[in-house]
């Protein structure tokens, strides 16, 4: 869950401070500053499990960081700071009287049935035995943390719109010299198959998937090859493309995956909703008591495991676009 407040500018929502006044802890002014349930708490470690073990396979959560910790224990202190996070939040929209209205609550009540509805017995008894009125109050915290963070930077920012939204899929292959790409660009646009006649001239082809602005902005070459792909209608082949002392070529087999935009608008989404979060936070402090992982759990226990359909982001994600 480091994505939840790295990615972000310092400069976003440079607001908050002026926005929320003092920087006191909340909860003074009717804000609930209460922790959440550890079965509340497992609801989002079992997703982040999840996500990290679809992602870099199940064994990933036992291996050593560079810290000689395990990336259980790094997760399990991310998700830490995420409940933390959430409930200073929360608090602090109970100061500034954001409150969600009837469309936005009847949002989360059907996002936390659908959750719930999700669970397999086993499942709900990985997660402490969960209500879904406690999943519902997951749901309402986090649409209310997304709007009053909205509301702070006026909306836009946390807006992820389609051009940065979009996944294309290509094909492409790199050569040493430009002549071999030449030849490959030739085939290639005069309708063969584009896989064979790289292996042909001893070339190693992939498929990729592409997301825009991914690869920076300071690799000119990089960025030239990426707005090359990205002009390629299904079935295009770009010109040779120099980039890293290579020369690529590259052939577009899908111009939308569809599937892939919406999991990386989502994700875009929450890292600008977690980085709104970490904003606020710091213009109020520090709850006195920290969350903390219950101290009868070793980090890997406190990552249970549950169905991937009970997915809490995607979920949301799903309800909250109906309000758009």
């Amino acid at each position: 869950m480091k994505h939840f407040g790295k990615l972000m500018g310092a400069a976003f929502l440079a607001g908050c401070l002026l926005l929320t006044p003092g920087c006191a802890v909340p909860g003074s002014g009717g804000g609930k500053l209460e922790k959440y349930s550890s079965a509340q708490r497992a609801v989002i470690a079992s997703t982040e499990r999840n996500r990290w073990e679809a992602a870099f396979g199940i064994g990933i959560l036992e291996m050593k960081t560079g810290e000689g910790t395990t990336f259980a224990d790094e997760l399990s202190s991310e998700v830490d700071g995420f409940m933390r996070d959430l409930r200073v939040v929360r608090a602090a929209c109970g100061d500034q009287g954001v409150t969600l209205n009837r469309q936005e609550a009847k949002a989360a009540k059907s996002a936390a049935a659908e959750y719930d509805g999700s669970l397999t017995d086993a499942g709900r008894e990985n997660l402490g035995g969960v209500s879904r009125e406690e999943i519902q109050e997951l749901y309402h915290d986090y649409l209310l943390a997304v709007k009053y963070a909205g509301e702070l930077s006026g909306s836009g920012p946390l807006e992820v719109s389609d051009s940065e939204a979009k996944v294309i899929r290509v094909l492409r292959a790199a050569a040493d010299d430009q002549e071999t790409a030449e030849k490959l660009r030739e085939a290639a646009a005069a309708g063969k198959d584009f896989t064979a006649e790289a292996r042909a001239l001893g070339l190693s082809p992939e498929e990729c998937a592409v997301g825009r602005g991914e690869c920076g902005t300071d690799d000119v070459e990089a960025k030239a090859l990426e707005d090359a792909e990205f002009a390629l209608a299904r079935g295009d082949v770009t010109g040779v493309m120099p980039s890293g002392g290579k020369y690529y070529v590259a052939k577009c087999i899908d111009d939308y995956d569809e599937e892939a935009t919406e999991e990386r608008r989502e994700r875009i989404g929450r890292q600008r909703v977690g980085a709104a979060m970490k904003k606020i936070c710091s213009s109020y402090g520090e709850p006195e008591e920290p969350e903390g992982t219950p101290a009868s759990l070793a980090p890997a226990e406190s990552l249970p495991d549950c169905p991937p359909e009970a997915d809490f982001f995607a979920i949301f994600e799903k309800y909250r676009a109906d309000l758009s």
